[in-house]
């Protein structure tokens, strides 16, 4: 079975502390922070992209292969050196590419925001 995980995160390229960002971490693999850190050094990390990273393939689980999606959907303000709230337009055009890639996938995915 594949899951998908979409993690809304901003195009700031520092993998942010705590909450779901911090459990993929911990629980599940280090790639989806790599892959972000990666995007944002060769300057990929833009408002509506959906990044779908391989985290794990669970063989206890009925080989449930889990996905993370990092989702960019905030921008950061250089000048204010703070994150803006989620871009609504941002969220729409990276949630349609998460739909279309588990539907292509025959997967469902878990959505979570933090400061909507």
């Amino acid at each position: 079975m594949l899951v998908l995980l979409c993690s809304c995160i901003s195009d700031y390229g520092v993998w942010p502390r705590g909450g779901l960002t911090n459990s993929i971490v911990n629980n599940l693999s280090d790639a989806p922070k790599r892959a972000y850190e990666e995007a944002k050094q060769n300057d990929d990390l833009h408002l509506g992209d959906a990044h779908l990273i391989p985290a794990s393939i669970d063989e206890d689980e009925d080989d449930r292969e889990i996905y993370v999606v990092n989702a960019i959907t905030q921008e950061y303000d250089t000048d204010t050196n703070s994150h803006g709230g989620i871009v609504l337009e941002a969220l729409e055009t990276a949630l349609t590419k998460v739909a279309y890639a588990a539907k292509g996938l025959n997967g469902n995915y878990f959505y979570h925001v933090i400061n909507c």
